[in-house]
């Protein structure tokens, strides 16, 4: 009532008030969660359902059966009654393409079919964004990755030319393939020679076959053992002291 009122004596004019009688609203999950809930409503509100979500997981709707019958439902509109249950149906999500790249803070050169990188860097495959419950498989032998290819757990090395094809899977729906060409440089130096002989007074070249990747003969650096057997100057070319045996060493540090 609009008013109370006891021991009336005289006429008074009162008006009936009305409550909407709270409705219950349950939500059947099947595995997914929910950030925010609306649990309850009434008669005269239009309630917008909350949307769950499912790691690995597309959700397809609220459905009032447990069996997904009939159209899914996003709302309780206005005028409805009664307590609400809603079923939350799911499919499984694709896998998205897996990444094939060298580790975190490895050098690498980009290149067309892959990457180029220095000699015992390890190569990553790395799951896409939302995709953390994925299995990867791949194949270092030039074939395609399926689900009967080795199962990626770790970084690994591979040796210059290796063809990484790799592939996720959840459940049976496999993402798309990708494949990565690793060009491993080749970062040795080789000299023309391992001994010469010298004379008092003489000099001679100790020539060089290759460099590391990337380095020029002029990147060389020489010692010598014993400077006073023989000395060598920064172009290699070795004149001899006096009588013995010395070693000259040649250094070049390769790198991406």
């Amino acid at each position: 009532w609009s008013r109370s009122f006891t021991n009336v004596t005289a006429d008074i004019s009162v008006t009936a008030q009305y409550k909407a009688n709270p409705y219950t609203i349950t939500y059947v999950l099947n595995g997914g969660t929910l950030n925010t809930t609306i649990n309850s409503y009434t008669s005269t509100q239009s309630v917008t359902l909350p949307i769950p979500t499912r790691t690995g997981y597309k959700f397809d709707g609220w459905y009032t059966n447990s069996s997904f019958t009939g159209s899914s439902v996003s709302y309780i509109s206005s005028g409805s009654t009664g307590n609400k249950t809603f079923y939350a149906k799911w499919s499984v999500k694709q896998p998205q393409t897996p990444v094939i790249a060298p580790v975190s803070g490895a050098a690498y050169k980009t290149l067309a079919s892959g990457y180029l990188v220095d000699e015992g860097t390890k190569i990553e495959i790395k799951r896409a964004t939302g995709d953390e419950d994925v299995t990867i498989y791949y194949t270092t032998d030039g074939k395609d990755a399926d689900k009967t290819s080795t199962k990626y757990t770790a970084p690994f090395t591979v040796t210059n030319g290796t063809k990484i094809s790799a592939i996720a899977y959840r459940n049976d729906l496999a993402s798309s393939r990708v494949s990565k060409t690793i060009a491993v440089a080749d970062n040795s130096l080789v000299l023309s020679s391992t001994s010469i002989d010298v004379n008092n007074g003489e000099e001679k070249i100790i020539g060089i076959k290759k460099v590391p990747y990337g380095k020029y003969n002029s990147d060389v650096r020489w010692s010598v053992a014993d400077p006073k057997i023989a000395t060598v100057d920064s172009s290699g070319y070795v004149t001899g002291v006096s009588a013995g045996s010395t070693t000259v060493t040649a250094t070049c540090t390769g790198t991406i």
